[in-house]
């Protein structure tokens, strides 16, 4: 197997099979940007804000790492999806991204074998079967249909008490996928073992957002994070969206997505009250309700909404103008009647903190970037520090500045 390394964000040059090429252009053409070289005789790859690994049609492995450590990522995972399972002593080297996945996909065997040994989850469910003896109601229609010969059955709809539940359907379904992902021999026979133990409950195929429907009670609380660890691969491995196999192998991590719920899970933790922060808000542009948006943040102060912000993990190259980030921004701004307005980037792609004032309106909006490329003691003041501004520029007290266009000074 041929292993190649990327970095997010870089163009590399590589000699790609027409299967390979096909593949990136195809179902990853969300994720890689593939274009000839100059001279044809190979393809340029861009995997933007992509980490991860897959594995190609012509073999080749292709191993892209985030510009941040694995180590801080891995926190990054953890905190974000709050599992804390995830964490390491400082003695463990995390080199490879391969390492991330099995870790994650170690401690999700972990939580389901813990889960196992406590009692899956069960509640009553309702069942229709053609029965030797009747169980609850006959259903007469049906029951006349199919068993006008079989007399001696009867077809009835009954209620049952019974772990075959959605809840558990995910983990099954996750756990096989990850069973034939080529993990270290000790993690894959865990994973068959959890597969085989599992066998009473149904396999069924699930999207990332089916696990965003699941409503917990006090017998299910605790599925909470492996339910966020399904919804982690769901969403970053490469599985094929329609039901049965994987079309092809790998794990894909979305940068932009992990930011996010980065932050949004560290402002949360950290505003306190009077401030409460709200996340992926559904607005609308116009009057007409026609045009409808969805800011990553919106901050209340005392039930009032205070400051509207999105997450942008992308790289900005030097000169250039976060026009269409600006746009945006003032659009929430507007449709939501706020003055503050506020960009969060990683400070590895855009190292930043400014502020413009809207030419005509009094709207501030601003840009600031977070470190995470330090220690996880140091991250966590950056987030200290963050929420420290959002709290201020929240507060109402920022007395307005002249309406004058400082568009030019958003350059790095």
């Amino acid at each position: 197997m041929i292993r190649t390394q990327l970095t997010e964000y870089v163009d590399f040059l590589l000699d790609l099979s027409p299967p390979d090429v096909a593949l990136l252009h195809g179902h990853l053409k969300d994720r890689f940007d593939v274009r000839p070289s100059f001279d044809g005789a190979a393809s340029v790859v861009n995997p933007g804000s992509t980490v991860g690994v897959i594995r190609l049609p012509s073999g080749m492995q292709l191993e892209i790492q985030p510009k941040v450590p694995l180590r801080n990522l891995l926190w990054m995972l953890s905190y974000a999806y709050d599992v804390p399972h995830l964490m390491l002593d400082d003695t463990v080297e995390i080199t490879r991204f391969e390492q991330v996945i099995e870790i994650v996909a170690d401690a999700f065997a972990r939580m389901v074998e813990h889960r196992i040994d406590l009692g899956l989850y069960r509640n009553y469910i309702e069942e229709e079967a053609n029965l030797p003896t009747v169980r609850g109601r006959i259903m007469i229609a049906t029951d006349i249909q199919q068993n006008v010969v079989l007399r001696h059955r009867t077809y009835c709809r009954f209620t049952a008490y019974s772990w075959d539940l959605p809840e558990n359907q995910v983990i099954r379904h996750v756990v096989h996928l990850l069973s034939g992902w080529g993990f270290s021999h000790r993690l894959t026979g865990r994973l068959l073992a959890l597969d085989s133990q599992l066998d009473e409950v149904e396999r069924v195929h699930f999207r990332a957002a089916d696990v965003d429907r699941f409503v917990y009670n006090r017998q299910s609380l605790d599925y909470q994070p492996i339910h966020r660890l399904c919804q982690l691969f769901l969403e970053g491995a490469s599985l094929s969206e329609e039901a049965g196999d994987r079309s092809f192998d790998g794990f894909l991590l979305d940068m932009n997505v992990l930011f996010e719920r980065f932050i949004t899970r560290a402002l949360k933790d950290r505003l306190g009250a009077p401030f409460r922060l709200d996340d992926q808000v559904h607005i609308k542009l116009d009057r007409e309700n026609r045009v409808q948006m969805r800011p990553d943040l919106v901050v209340s102060r005392d039930g009032t909404r205070v400051l509207v912000a999105d997450c942008k993990y992308k790289r900005l190259h030097t000169g250039e103008h976060r026009h269409h980030d600006l746009y945006q921004l003032l659009a929430y701004c507007t449709a939501i009647e706020l003055r503050e307005g506020l960009l969060i980037y990683p400070r590895h792609l855009a190292d930043l903190s400014t502020q413009i004032s809207v030419r005509g309106v009094d709207v501030r909006l601003r840009a600031y970037s977070v470190d995470l490329g330090g220690s996880t003691g140091e991250v966590m003041m950056e987030l200290d520090q963050l929420a420290d501004r959002v709290r201020f520029w929240g507060s109402g007290i920022v007395k307005s500045v002249p309406a004058t266009n400082h568009m030019v000074s958003l350059a790095v």
